[in-house]
């Protein structure tokens, strides 16, 4: 084949051959080009016509037969999914660049490579932009077609942030923040409402302690360093720093006790937090939290979301936690950054932020009665590497080596483990026989201890927290797998070693509850604890009791049940009675001891009467006269039946309706599983959906 000519000689050459494409000239301008050597426009102008040469592109490449093997696979797994079977997730993950090298590579997949999580299975090529703490994700047609002719791609991160309402002159129209926070009344600038700077500190080390182990979601050496600097210059602190920074003091004095609120900070708990939240509040909206590309800035809302769970509807939070989703898509957070080819640090940092979006979403999509936006989006973000803060630093460019053992990730690390059990494992255990079941959860415990639990020394807070924490899980994991069987075979009747692992299962998280509420080492996470209650392991225990005879195990369980309505007085509290929840456990409570009651007598036994079931009884009363409801005393109790399986029908408590018509599903509760779980969230007991509790992720 011969050469391609010299363009300068090839435009000398004959003037009667046509070229097949327009001169550079002609390109540039943007005109039509006759097409002749010279064409009439070069001619005219006396310049020298040029003609680029025809460069042949070749065959386009053809997709690997790995890359169409997986799209197909994905394709049949996504319509086995809609026909309700349960698909075991990929063990590797396809971003962009893995796809673009595979296909480079003839299809070589590297062999460690994270689990992919999805719901919807279809992947589009994206393309992240960062600048800083900043980054902006597109993956649909639109932008990555348009992408490459953006003069400035860094506009996308400044007018995601910093862009002014589109009609500056409507000054009725409210901030869009406004209209998701409402109009706090501080205005935008908030300098009165920061603590000084001694408290600040002071602050800042209760969130280290108290807060900081169980999200780590703020880089504590970076966090610290702007936090001082910016003490003593508040007026000029930015936007995003002040929202979490205001969202570290909300924490804060979440984590404290009336008490030890009053007594460290010298102000009451309730007024601290109002201010400090509705500061909170305020700099998200300064910050223009829903526009915002800023990590910063989504670390305040999580924060925030953290501490208002007691103070806010969870409509409210299941509402403010799509938000943190969203906003951590438009940032690629759901993209795994070591794929997207981001520095190590944001690597980790991007990580740990999206994994506590999808356990805040989840359990507050569950406890709002739907489906969690979590569940319905495609993610591949690897679990955070179990690493200290000091072994990660914005300018590193290698990935440290993960520790072994204990660091500073640790409690979080347990808490994704168990989830991703829980998620992966619970339903299909339920199918198989119970010696592969307990063999399962034997697994997940041996392979906790050896990872984390033999290097604790529970001398240490954090060290004695995860040991508790992990015998809780396992624990509740056992009751979880045994209700899921139960309800898979309704005809089929409990084993007596099933009853037994309900009830030493559930009796152990109730035990280790009540550890954590006295126990002075673990005060710092006594929240954590109040926050995350097992109402799931109180109902099974309060269930077993019922049909259970021998006396030193009763006398165990009801001496646990005593203390945990001693250390939780909201289970019996007057205002929180009226909640469904704890209306049906207050009636359950009464059921069971009733039938105490009845055991002892029929041995000719005394029994005194806890003083938390006079209280149960005392106010459950109250709550009928209130509804003008007719009530029995307690000596014209009906007796009970002799056989203690037909409890459903004995009418032997004055009910409230509500608890009334509760005790069946209650009774339904007990099948499912509301697990010592890191998806857990406040509940708003009036708008639980009880058959979703079991869909619990």
């Amino acid at each position: 084949m011969d050469p391609i000519p010299d363009t300068a000689e090839a435009s000398r050459t004959s003037t009667t051959r046509l070229q097949s494409h327009s001169c550079v000239l002609c390109q540039r301008r943007k005109v039509r080009c006759d097409k002749n050597s010279p064409c009439s426009r070069c001619e005219k102008a006396g310049i020298e016509c040029v003609y680029n040469p025809v460069l042949h592109r070749g065959r386009p490449k053809r997709k690997s037969p790995q890359s169409v093997l997986v799209s197909r696979l994905r394709y049949y797994e996504e319509r086995l999914r809609n026909l309700g079977e349960t698909i075991e997730p990929l063990h590797f993950h396809i971003t962009t660049s893995q796809t673009e090298k595979t296909a480079e590579n003839d299809g070589q997949y590297e062999s460690d490579q994270p689990e992919i999580h999805e719901a919807n299975v279809r992947r589009s090529r994206g393309k992240i932009i960062t600048e800083g703490e900043r980054s902006r994700y597109l993956d649909n047609n639109l932008w990555v077609t348009v992408g490459e002719e953006l003069s400035d791609t860094a506009d996308l991160l400044k007018d995601a942030s910093s862009a002014k309402k589109l009609n500056p002159g409507a000054s009725l129209i409210p901030d869009e923040g406004e209209l998701i926070l409402g109009d706090i009344a501080h205005g935008s600038n908030l300098t009165a409402l920061h603590p000084k700077p001694a408290m600040m500190m002071k602050l800042w080390q209760i969130f280290l302690n108290n807060i900081q182990p169980l999200t780590k979601i703020v880089h504590s050496p970076t966090t610290q360093q702007q936090i001082i600097g910016s003490s003593d210059n508040l007026a000029n602190v930015s936007k995003s720093l002040e929202a979490l920074m205001f969202a570290i003091y909300s924490c804060a004095v979440y984590s404290l006790s009336e008490t030890d609120c009053e007594s460290q900070l010298g102000e009451s708990k309730s007024v601290l937090l109002a201010s400090f939240q509705a500061g909170t509040c305020r700099s998200l909206i300064n910050a223009c939290f829903l526009r915002s590309t800023d990590l910063v800035v989504l670390q305040a809302l999580l924060l925030f979301l953290l501490s208002a769970h007691n103070t806010h509807d969870c409509r409210t939070i299941f509402a403010l936690s799509g938000i943190a989703v969203r906003t951590g898509q438009i940032m690629g957070l759901h993209c795994d950054g070591m794929a997207l080819g981001l520095p190590p640090f944001y690597v980790q940092m991007r990580r740990r932020i999206w994994w506590l979006i999808m356990t805040l979403d989840s359990k507050a999509g569950l406890f709002a009665g739907v489906d969690a936006m979590s569940s319905n989006i495609s993610w591949d973000t690897q679990r955070p590497l179990n690493l200290n803060d000091c072994d990660l630093f914005p300018q590193m460019r290698d990935t440290p080596t993960e520790h072994e053992g204990v660091t500073e990730m640790m409690l979080c690390q347990i808490r994704y483990y168990v989830g991703d059990f829980v998620r992966n494992k619970v339903r299909r255990l339920a199918k198989l026989s119970t010696e592969d079941r307990e063999r399962a959860i034997e697994e997940l415990e041996q392979f906790l201890n050896k990872k984390f639990i033999q290097y604790c020394d529970p001398v240490v807070p954090m060290h004695f927290h995860a040991m508790l924490m992990t015998e809780s899980v396992v624990a509740a994991a056992r009751v979880s797998v045994h209700r899921q069987a139960q309800r898979l075979h309704r005809d089929a009747k409990l084993s007596d070693f099933q009853k037994d692992v309900l009830f030493w299962s559930s009796l152990k998280v109730m035990e280790n509850e009540n550890i954590a509420q006295t126990s002075e080492i673990l005060k710092g996470f006594r929240w954590h604890f109040d926050a995350y209650f097992q109402y799931q392991s109180l109902i099974s225990l309060l269930n077993e009791l019922r049909t259970r005879t021998d006396e030193l195990e009763l006398t165990r369980a009801w001496d646990c049940l005593s203390q945990v309505f001693t250390n939780n007085p909201h289970l019996c509290d007057d205002t929180t009675l009226q909640s469904s929840l704890h209306a049906a456990i207050g009636s359950l409570t009464l059921k069971a001891w009733e039938v105490r009651e009845k055991a002892r007598r029929n041995s000719e036994k005394t029994s005194s009467i806890p003083k938390f079931v006079s209280e149960l009884r005392l106010r459950l009363r109250r709550s009928s006269r209130a509804q003008n409801v007719p009530t029995s005393s307690h000596d014209s109790l009906q007796p009970l039946p002799a056989n203690n399986a037909d409890l459903t029908g004995v009418d032997d408590i004055p009910k409230s309706p509500t608890s009334a018509t509760l005790e069946h599903e209650v009774d339904q509760l007990s099948n499912s599983w509301l697990s010592y779980s890191p998806y857990s969230f406040v509940i708003d007991q009036n708008l639980i959906t009880w058959d979703s509790l079991e869909e619990m992720i």
